[in-house]
């Protein structure tokens, strides 16, 4: 009977020995590794496809593209139809964006960990849809443009202050039937030479009917200097605009 008894202890032992061992405490911390790796993939999208989509009227209706850089560097230049909502006041300001859980939203930052953690603040606030495109200067944009973009409600309340000349970039029979108070009509192809006339004392706002031809007014204002806000949200595709002065 003595002569078992070690064996038995033996046996417990190594088998305790056996659980422990450093091979399997190594599986377990990779096992834990993969899960936090898992929990913390960011979906990317390459600036070349971002630039592709911007460009193209349809397709950019489809996405909302945030510039989390700070508000200077983005009046210095961004991508096309990119809102500027600066890093450090994403968090705050998420309520803003309620409308874009479910659609497909891209941020770019000063540096791709900088979009990367607007990415996850996003997420974690439920966002379904995100991607980011890295930082501004890791690709060259051909769509870089000084037009700040804005929502439509936003644009209204902008529109509201009497602090800036508007610009109603509509067909004139539209503009007729009613626009905006204080509104000044300058349909897309006679632009050039009607910019030319446009009161030079406030900065600008410009819309249409979804963003894409007041865009091009703007970009033209833009050019020259001015300061310009577009809306992304046109009449066709926001009901906040009071259409009733003719």
């Amino acid at each position: 009977n003595n002569t078992t008894a070690p064996e038995e202890t033996k046996t417990e032992e190594a088998a305790s020995n056996e659980a422990t061992t450093p091979e399997n405490t190594e599986n377990t911390e990779t096992e834990e590794g993969s899960e936090e790796t898992a929990e913390t993939e960011v979906k990317t999208i390459a600036g070349e496809e971002l630039d592709k989509i911007q460009e193209d009227n349809d397709e950019k209706e489809k996405y909302l593209v945030i510039d989390t850089r700070k508000a200077d560097d983005y009046k210095e230049g961004h991508v096309k139809h990119a809102i500027t909502l600066p890093a450090d006041e994403l968090a705050d300001r998420i309520d803003d964006l309620a409308d874009f859980k479910d659609k497909n939203v891209v941020v770019y930052g000063e540096t791709a960990e900088e979009a990367e953690e607007a990415y996850k603040t996003l997420v974690d606030n439920g966002f379904t849809n995100v991607q980011s495109a890295g930082g501004y200067a890791d690709f060259d944009y051909t769509t870089k443009t000084k037009v700040t973009s804005v929502p439509g409600p936003e644009f209204i309340e902008l529109a509201n202050t009497g602090d800036y000349t508007i610009i109603d970039v509509r067909d004139e029979k539209d503009y007729n039937k009613g626009h905006l108070a204080g509104a000044i009509n300058v349909p897309v192809d006679q632009a050039e030479s009607l910019i030319e006339t446009l009161p030079q004392d406030k900065p600008f706002l410009t819309h249409c009917y979804s963003g894409n031809k007041s865009f091009k007014v703007a970009d033209m204002l833009a050019e020259q200097g001015h300061e310009v806000i577009n809306a992304l949200d046109g009449t066709k595709e926001y009901d906040g605009y009071d259409l009733s002065e003719k």
